[in-house]
């Protein structure tokens, strides 16, 4: 962690405290990259788990915590688990976003352009939009100006006439706040052999329905660790 702050949080440094992120997240996402590299994918996701009950529990206890909000050390604390912990889940979903390889031009174009300099959140979002498709305005919005949970809680069945696995799921942020999100599901079939399959969430309820030759015996939401949030997905 200390190691990476020579290049995130020295060589590059944060314009202000309200991207005390660049940072700390910064740290704290490479630390779990360079333990994937060393220790294996597996390590890398017990790393993102880890991270994501401590991001559930510390909300739990403050709700109103974003990792971009005007904020100065006179006045109070500047930096918390969510600097941290949401700040490196907030890189690993971007990643996700926009592909591995644009996301490293991205950094390394970031990285290059502040070396020795400071740098903004919106500093960040310019380089890496110049590497992805997609608009990431609204990804850095909600994951970082926004002190809301994803809550999803969802349901699905087979539909044997159809040959259709039929799946509804609802956002319950008490804040009434909605993501707009895309959201895996890994189907397995009886034999054991499994299907990815993507679908995108941005409204309250939403129902989705995905071909599918026979019932699967199982159906597990998000199998790759790759969204940020508080689940809970069932068979009806």
């Amino acid at each position: 962690h200390e190691l990476a702050h020579q290049w995130f949080g020295n060589a590059v440094t944060e314009s202000t405290w309200d991207d005390a992120w660049l940072s700390e997240g910064f740290a704290t996402y490479f630390t779990l990259l360079i333990q994937e590299y060393a220790y294996g994918h597996d390590e890398y996701i017990d790393g993102l788990k880890r991270s994501r009950k401590t991001i559930l529990d510390f909300y739990k206890k403050d709700s109103t915590f974003k990792i971009i909000d005007d904020r100065t050390a006179e006045m109070a604390p500047v930096t918390n688990n969510m600097t941290y912990q949401k700040g490196a889940w907030t890189l690993h979903m971007l990643r996700e976003k926009m592909g591995q390889e644009n996301f490293k031009k991205g950094i390394q174009a970031y990285y290059k352009k502040y070396f020795n300099a400071n740098a903004s959140t919106d500093d960040l979002l310019t380089e890496m939009q110049t590497f992805c498709k997609e608009d990431l305005h609204s990804f850095f919005d909600q994951w970082l100006k926004r002190p809301d949970v994803l809550k999803i809680r969802g349901n699905w069945q087979y539909d044997s006439t159809g040959k259709q696995v039929i799946i509804k799921l609802a956002q319950t942020q008490s804040s009434g706040f909605l993501f707009d999100v895309p959201v895996e599901f890994q189907l397995i079939d009886a034999e054991g052999k499994t299907s990815l399959q993507k679908v995108n969430l941005k409204s309250t309820t939403a129902q989705f329905k995905i071909n599918a030759a026979q019932k699967p015996v199982a159906i597990i939401m998000d199998p790759r660790t790759v969204l940020l949030g508080d689940y809970f997905f069932e068979p009806l």
